[in-house]
């Protein structure tokens, strides 16, 4: 049985989540000061201004400590509570912070293994695999137009395993495309 232990998902992949999830918060909090420092002036009273922006001041460091907070514990869980293990007859993902979900895909019905990139894995020297399946569904289902690009787990008809060396994630992709070969006939639903 291959699991995660040969081929790891790398810390820095909890790094740049983390980044990534500062820097968004960050640019959502500016957002979010300017449109009520722009909304205020046209509909809110002198006192309803006031209040507001009491309660910007008075609670700004308690809202920034929340944001950041949960910007590196979310990261940290996700990365924590995802495994993945190639078995005999299936490749097993389990995953869930709240609900632990189990998933099991027959090597037979994958139809297709990808190896992507995008900015962030390229600054960080990571890369992301994506094994699709022939299933409609499976998983949990999020809704349409949800972009799981980056995150771990399964969704729908695929399985994203993120922040993978280069190395590792070709191997692992060897190791999988050998074991279809080895399972071509497999009956097995897994479920």
């Amino acid at each position: 049985m291959i699991t995660e232990q040969q081929y790891p998902i790398q810390l820095r992949w909890v790094h740049k989540e983390i980044l990534g999830s500062i820097l968004k918060e960050f640019i959502l909090v500016v957002f979010g000061y300017v449109f009520i420092w722009l909304k205020t002036g046209d509909d809110l009273s002198v006192k309803q201004q006031q209040n507001i922006f009491y309660f910007l001041q008075n609670n700004a460091v308690y809202l920034v400590l929340l944001l950041l907070a949960s910007a590196v514990i979310y990261p940290i869980l996700k990365r924590a509570t995802f495994s993945y293990a190639l078995e005999d007859d299936y490749l097993t993902v389990r995953q869930g912070i709240i609900t632990r979900q189990e998933r099991h895909i027959p090597y037979n019905v994958i139809q297709n293994i990808i190896i992507s990139r995008n900015l962030d894995d390229l600054i960080f020297g990571l890369v992301t695999i994506t094994v699709e399946n022939a299933s409609a569904g499976g998983g949990y289902s999020q809704p349409r137009g949800f972009n799981t690009t980056g995150q771990p787990g399964s969704s729908s008809n695929h399985i994203v395993i993120v922040g993978l060396q280069t190395a590792d994630a070709t191997a692992l992709r060897e190791a999988i495309l050998a074991k279809m070969l080895a399972n071509p006939d497999s009956t097995d639903s897994g479920l």
